[in-house]
């Protein structure tokens, strides 16, 4: 099987824009109040069971590490990329699999690599791939101004995380002393 994560990565970008653009329009389905401005974007993903990818916009005031925002799971946050879990059904069943990077780098990753990976609890390699992935674009989207389109906060910040905690960015530490600050 073949996953191309520049095509994926392409398709978020259009939903992120979308996002944006439609913010002042629509309620935010969110922690914290709908006019606060924001002060945290979670764009997070789950590529072993769930397929999908969530951003949730936090207008609550602080450093809110609390996981709030996994109860905004749901649509209109959510877009779901139903061949994650076959790729990584298929990769973590010790098949051979390729994966094309989102800078067009093309991986493949051997069944026997695989089983031995998930064998010492390595679970968390494969999610680095789609988390490499979404923290490039969402820097993407920083660096280009996209993301202050949106009403933020001064001191608003970005993460990105996998659903089960396999992978978070910036560290929490980093979160709580500064965070990725958008401005």
């Amino acid at each position: 099987m073949k996953l191309d994560l520049s095509k994926d990565k392409e398709k978020i970008r259009k939903y992120i824009l979308n996002r944006i653009k439609d913010y002042s329009v629509y309620v935010n389905d969110g922690p914290g109040e709908d006019d606060a401005p924001i002060q945290a974007i979670m764009l997070g993903f789950y590529a072993e069971q769930g397929g999908y990818i969530y951003l949730v916009f936090d207008t609550r005031p602080g450093k809110n590490l609390d996981g709030n925002w996994t109860l905004h799971i749901d649509e209109p946050n959510m877009l779901h990329f139903p061949r994650w879990c076959d790729f990584y059904e298929k990769a973590c069943d010790g098949k051979t699999v390729t994966l094309i990077l989102d800078d067009g780098t093309v991986k493949k990753l051997d069944g026997t690599v695989n089983k031995l990976a998930l064998r010492s609890g390595d679970e968390d390699a494969l999610d680095v791939y789609f988390a490499e992935m979404l923290k490039a674009l969402m820097c993407e989207l920083k660096e280009d101004g996209t993301l202050a389109k949106l009403p933020l906060r001064k001191d608003a910040y970005f993460m990105i995380e996998e659903f089960d905690g396999r992978y978070f960015w910036p560290e929490i530490r980093s979160v709580r002393s500064k965070g990725r600050i958008l401005k």
